[in-house]
C-alpha cells in the first residue's frame, strides 16, 4: 500500500521482493562494495518494476553529494541531425542505468559551475574543451567530467572516428577514377572541430595515392556564393566533392543545378550524415551513415555507465546517385 504521498517507497520494495532495506538500496546504487547475487538483484528489479517505485532524488542527492544526473554540454553552435540523434540515444543508454541526461548548451550568461554545484550532476561530458580551472572546480564538487574533443581534451577523442569519415569519402571518390577534388566547409567555422580532422584525412589519404591536395572552399545556402566556388573549382579541374555533412551537400547540389553542372556527370558529391533528405535529392545523394547507436555507446563507456558490449562499425558509405 503507497504511503500517505501516494509515492512507493523503498521499504515496500523491500517487503514485496523479501530482502532488506539496504539491499533495496545496494541493488538500486550499484554499490560495488556488496556482493549481491544475480538472484536477489532480479528480484528486486523485478519488484521495482511491478511496483512502479522511482527513487526520491533529492534524498538520493543528499545520501551520495550528487544527484542521477548526466550533464551533456553542447557548444553553442548549431548541432546537426547527427548529434541530435547521438543525444537522444544517450538518454535511453543512461536511463537503463537509472540516469537522467540534461543537455545543456554553452553560454557565458549561464556559468557551468554554478549549473554543476546547483544540479550536482554525477558526471559532465562535453562537447567542447574547459579551462582547466573549470574542470578542477566541478571535480572538487565531485563531478566527474569528460571531454569529447580533440587535442588537449583530457577525455573521449572523437578524432579517430571523423578521421575515419573523411577517408571514407576520399576512397569512395578516388574508386571512382576521380583525381581532383575539393572540400566543401561549412559556412560556420566554429564546427572545425568536427571538419578538421575530416579533411586531414582526406589530405593524407589523396598524398598515398599521389592525388592533388584538395581544394577547400565555404559553400552556404546562398545559390550565389555556392555558384561561384563550383565555378572556381571546375576550372580546376575538380571533378569530385566531399562535402562536410549532407547539409552542404545539398547546397552543393542545389549550386550545380543553377550553374548547369551535371551531378554526377560533370561533379560527383558525397556528404555526411544520411539525413532523411539525402534520398530524396535529384538525384539522391551519396552520404556517409554514422551509426549513432555505437556513437553513443563510445562516448559513454569511460563513465562507467553501460554494459561494456562490443561496437560495431561506426560508419559506412550509402551508395545513391551523386557519385
Amino acid at each position: 500500500m503507497p504511503n500517505k504521498t501516494g509515492r512507493v517507497t523503498a521499504a515496500q520494495v523491500a517487503r514485496h521482493s523479501g530482502v532488506s532495506q539496504a539491499t533495496v538500496s545496494y541493488v538500486l546504487n550499484d554499490n560495488p562494495s556488496q556482493k549481491i547475487s544475480p538472484e536477489t538483484r532480479e528480484r528486486v528489479l523485478r519488484s521495482v518494476a511491478e511496483l512502479g517505485y522511482t527513487p526520491f532524488e533529492p534524498a538520493r542527492t543528499l545520501r551520495s553529494g550528487h544527484s542521477a544526473i548526466v550533464l551533456f554540454v553542447m557548444p553553442d553552435y548549431p548541432i546537426g541531425h547527427v548529434i541530435d540523434q547521438v543525444s537522444a540515444k544517450l538518454v535511453g543508454l543512461l536511463a537503463r542505468q537509472g540516469r537522467t541526461l540534461l543537455t545543456h548548451r554553452l553560454s557565458p550568461g549561464a556559468p557551468l559551475v554554478d549549473i554543476v554545484r546547483a544540479l550536482h550532476p554525477v558526471a559532465v561530458m562535453s562537447m567542447t574543451p574547459l579551462d582547466a580551472t573549470v574542470r578542477e572546480q566541478m571535480t572538487a564538487l565531485g563531478t566527474r567530467v569528460e571531454i569529447i574533443g580533440f587535442d588537449e581534451s583530457p577525455g573521449v577523442d572523437v578524432r579517430h572516428p571523423q578521421e575515419r569519415v573523411g577517408r571514407m569519402q576520399a576512397e569512395h571518390l578516388v574508386a571512382r577514377g576521380h583525381r581532383r577534388l575539393a572540400y566543401a566547409l561549412p559556412d560556420d567555422d566554429r564546427a572545425r572541430m568536427f571538419y578538421r580532422p575530416r579533411l586531414e584525412a582526406i589530405r593524407t589519404f589523396c598524398a598515398e595515392r599521389s592525388v592533388s591536395d584538395p581544394l577547400l572552399g565555404v559553400v552556404s545556402a546562398d545559390i550565389a556564393q555556392a555558384s561561384q566556388v563550383l565555378q572556381e573549382w571546375r576550372a580546376e579541374g575538380v571533378t569530385g566533392v566531399c562535402a562536410f555533412t549532407d547539409d552542404v551537400a545539398i547546397a552543393v547540389i542545389g549550386a550545380a543545378a543553377a550553374s548547369g553542372i551535371r551531378v554526377p556527370d560533370d561533379l560527383a558529391v558525397i556528404g555526411v550524415d544520411d539525413i532523411p533528405l539525402a534520398a530524396v535529392t535529384v538525384p539522391p545523394l551519396t552520404t556517409v551513415h554514422l551509426d549513432v547507436e555505437a556513437m553513443a555507446r563510445a562516448l559513454v563507456r569511460p563513465l562507467g555507465m553501460v554494459e561494456d558490449a562490443p561496437v560495431p562499425d561506426e560508419a559506412w558509405v550509402v551508395q545513391r546517385s551523386t557519385t
